[in-house]
């Protein structure tokens, strides 16, 4: 079927411009598609008596509209010869923006889309990060996620997410949280917009200067003296606080955060015949190495729940609980052992690094070994190595420390 083009002169002034359009009509199949040549500014009412609408150009005047023109000709027989083949199945749109070199606008994905690739590629199915490290990040996510949805901003394209919004995300956090939890998840929002804008695919970083700044607040510690009032609670009219007090105790006499404490199995424990228990457990949250001796007192809570049945089913060091139950088990605890402070799972870690000062353990190596802590960065971690024999010396030291903190006479308050 035949194709025709013509460019033409359209005889309506444009208002703004005060000149007269020129565009070009492709009919192709039996429809029509028009569009404005961009290039060619308009011509004024005398420089449209000088335009030859048969040869499609203009006599004696404007030689670089003609320039034009002729080359959208030139590029119109070109393209019947290219596409000879397919040229029946072009539509006269596409003919016509072919000639006109508009470029069809790609869809743009919106944020959603790009940051959910981004955790799915770059953070979940990255092996070196630890499983806390992904969690924090999926939550953080969850937070701008929300944020979104809340601004009306669901279905914006990254490209037009601004400082602005960004702002809106920093006010959004510390208006639903303390500052030191809305840096945290600023934190882990802002590389995915940096590596954006490292890939050329954004133009800035809109969150570059957005920052919370906070002072960090003095945490709450229990002193020996509530460590002591914690063991001794009289248990007749509290029965149903045991268990509790013996899960804290477990994360105070190893430094064991509570997401650590239940995912330790008994049969991972390396026994040695003198009946001391070795543990050599790789954290959740940071993938940081714990290693040590159990202490004594720890063998014997073992020991005191080897036989009930959560334990023998799970695995566990003692029957496992949820942390909001522990948490609020712990504040009666806390008010039973006239502890100033709502009780919480954190303080126990906190006790347990403030022990291993006590009880004369000092060296970075040990300690970070002891904690969990990455050594990586300390120079000495190159040469210094915790023998089997330190470990049993720490031990010791620890054995004894906690021992006197249960009787009553050697607590310095």
């Amino acid at each position: 079927m035949k194709t025709t083009k013509k460019v033409f002169i359209k005889k309506q002034l444009n208002k703004k411009s005060n000149l007269f359009p020129i565009h070009l009509r492709i009919i192709h199949n039996e429809v029509k598609a028009e569009g404005l040549i961009t290039e060619i500014d308009g011509v004024t009412a005398q420089q449209l008596k000088k335009w030859n609408a048969k040869e499609e150009r203009f006599e004696n005047i404007l030689p670089e509209y003609n320039e034009i023109i002729a080359l959208i000709n030139k590029n119109f027989r070109e393209l019947k010869i290219i596409k000879r083949d397919s040229f029946h199945q072009l539509t006269a749109k596409e003919i016509r923006d072919t000639l006109l070199e508009r470029k069809t606008k790609k869809k743009e994905k919106p944020l959603i889309s790009h940051y959910t690739d981004y955790l799915e590629n770059e953070i979940y199915n990255n092996p070196n990060l630890t499983i806390g490290t992904k969690k924090n990040y999926r939550k953080s996510f969850t937070h701008f996620n929300t944020y979104l949805e809340q601004a009306s901003l669901y279905k914006i394209e990254l490209e037009n997410f601004t400082p602005q919004h960004a702002n809106g995300f920093k006010t959004y956090l510390t208006n639903k949280m303390m500052y030191v939890s809305a840096q945290s998840v600023l934190k882990n929002v802002k590389p995915f917009f940096e590596r954006k804008y490292e890939e050329d695919i954004i133009r800035m970083n809109p969150f570059k200067r957005i920052n919370i700044r906070f002072t960090r607040t003095e945490q709450t510690r229990i002193e020996p003296i509530h460590f002591y009032n914690i063991n001794h609670i009289n248990l007749y009219n509290f029965n149903n606080v045991e268990l509790y007090i013996d899960i804290f105790n477990l994360m105070c006499l190893t430094g064991l955060a509570f997401g650590d404490l239940f995912e330790v199995k008994r049969s991972q424990l390396l026994y040695k015949s003198s009946g001391l228990f070795f543990l050599d457990y790789r954290r959740v949250k940071t993938n940081g190495v714990v290693q040590q001796f159990l202490p004594k007192k720890v063998i014997e809570i073992m020991a005191k729940y080897e036989t009930h049945p959560d334990v023998q089913i799970l695995d566990t060091l003692v029957p496992k609980k949820c942390l909001n139950e522990v948490n609020k088990k712990l504040k009666i605890i806390g008010a039973l052992a006239n502890f100033p402070h709502p009780l919480t799972t954190y303080h126990a870690r906190r006790f347990f690094r403030q022990s291993l000062k006590h009880a004369g353990i000092y060296e970075e190596v040990e300690v970070k070994t002891l904690m969990g802590h990455s050594t990586f960065g300390i120079i000495d971690a190159v040469y210094y190595t915790v023998e089997p024999k330190t470990f049993i010396e720490i031990k010791h030291k620890l054995d004894d420390y906690f021992d006197s903190l249960l009787t009553y006479s050697s607590i310095k308050i």
